[in-house]
């Protein structure tokens, strides 16, 4: 590399989003000149940028992976000093010396950073908890311990997406510090850093907050929050406890979300709305015989058996939605008559196979091969080049039981 590529070299490193380019930095380490000055500060940016996670990421790969460019720098040979007076230059910087694979290094690294108070580096200390040196798991121990104060909220926020994984290690036993990360989390004074932890935290960090939420004795305006988040885990986990907690209106409003939501949390708006209001089962039990995915009208079926509802002929309800629905409910119908049909019901399936619309050609499929596939293997074979994969998968299946695997082993798509 000539002395031109340089600034193009960490201008190029700067700019990624991905910890692993500070790889590229490291060889302009130490800032014994302007560039090295530009890689330190690149360098510093990537860290105070990544998340707790990246961290984690960016620690196991930097210690299992070789590494075959220049030499990196030795951090016990700088041109600032000790590592210690590097730590009050470029204090992030030095928390990558913390992954080194060097044990030395490392408890070198997590002693000089042990004395910056400035948050960033809590995910690195609490990822040397369980270090498999004991004077670098007791060194961290020591710092991590320091930061249980309210000041460091904030940053405990952000450090959850690994905190689980510290409690995961076996080299240590975590006990002390469960607890006391969970009281200071719960605390008063903290609410303000766990809603924000919930509504702009990352993926971990947002799983994490709702679990401290809902430890509290009025998690209300958490679950509420989280009840909208986009991750399906931690919205069902929400909606699990407002479900078991609301009453009356508030309720009834929270199951209006739950019916525009994905398939479990329509599944747990049926089950809840047959529990806590009959007088509105019944339709909602209509409603769901007719849903877009199997599971709910599954479970409508299932409860409407279970609910004291009179006996209800299910394959004749879901002919006669069939004569009047059209669109998204007619394909739901079609797959209903699928589910608890009959050989009669065959003929129309028949009329369907060529359908424009790809879940009215599956649940066609579905239908012939439930009710009577044996036969009509000529409609899953030419099925099986059908150009949507679901129809194509649904044929798949039954040529598969009716013809044998030898049959359709030269269907590459599956």
């Amino acid at each position: 590399m000539t002395a031109s590529d340089v600034p193009g070299t960490i201008s190029e490193a700067a700019g990624s989003n991905d910890l692993r380019s500070i790889l590229d930095l490291l060889p302009f380490l130490p800032p014994s000149s302007i560039d090295g000055e530009a890689a330190a500060r690149a360098v510093e940016n990537l860290v105070r940028r990544a998340t707790a996670e990246a961290i984690a990421d960016f620690d196991a790969w930097y210690r299992e992976h070789p590494y075959w460019g220049p030499p990196r720098p030795s951090w016990n040979e700088m041109r600032l000093g000790s590592i210690e007076a590097w730590v009050r230059a470029f204090p992030a910087t030095v928390a990558v010396a913390t992954c080194h694979g060097n044990g030395f290094i490392r408890e070198k690294a997590v002693r000089a950073l042990s004395e910056t108070n400035e948050g960033f580096e809590l995910p690195f200390l609490l990822l040397r908890l369980n270090d498999w040196v004991p004077q670098v798991r007791f060194v961290a121990m020591r710092a991590v311990e320091a930061r249980l104060t309210i000041p460091h909220v904030p940053h405990w926020i952000r450090a959850l997406g690994v905190l689980e994984r510290a409690f995961a290690g076996r080299r240590s036993d975590h006990a002390w510090l469960r607890g006391p990360v969970n009281a200071l989390l719960a605390d008063e004074a903290s609410r303000g850093a766990l809603e924000d932890g919930l509504a702009r935290g990352s993926l971990g960090v947002r799983r994490a907050c709702l679990g401290v939420a809902l430890t509290l004795k009025e998690p209300g305006r958490f679950l509420h929050l989280a009840l909208h988040d986009p991750d399906p885990v931690t919205s069902g986990r929400a909606s699990v406890a407002l479900c078991a907690t609301l009453e009356g209106a508030p309720l009834r409003d929270v199951l209006a979300v739950l019916r525009r939501g994905n398939a479990r949390a329509r599944c747990l708006a049926l089950e809840t709305t047959c529990r806590r209001f009959p007088a509105d089962a019944r339709s909602a039990l209509l409603a769901g015989l007719v849903d877009r995915t199997t599971s709910v009208r599954e479970l409508a079926r299932f409860l409407w058996t279970k609910t004291g509802h009179p006996n209800l002929d299910f394959a004749q309800f879901y002919r006669d939605e069939l004569r009047v629905a059209k669109g998204e409910p007619f394909a739901a119908a079609l797959r209903g008559i699928a589910e608890t049909g009959s050989i009669q019901d065959v003929p129309i399936f028949l009329a369907h196979v060529d359908h424009p619309n790809a879940r009215v050609r599956e649940a066609s499929i579905l239908g012939i091969g439930r009710c009577d596939g044996a036969r009509h293997t000529d409609i899953f074979t030419a099925a099986l080049a059908d150009p949507n994969l679901r129809v194509a998968k649904a044929a798949y299946r039954y040529a598969r039981l009716y013809l044998g695997r030898g049959a359709v082993s030269r269907c590459r798509r599956f």
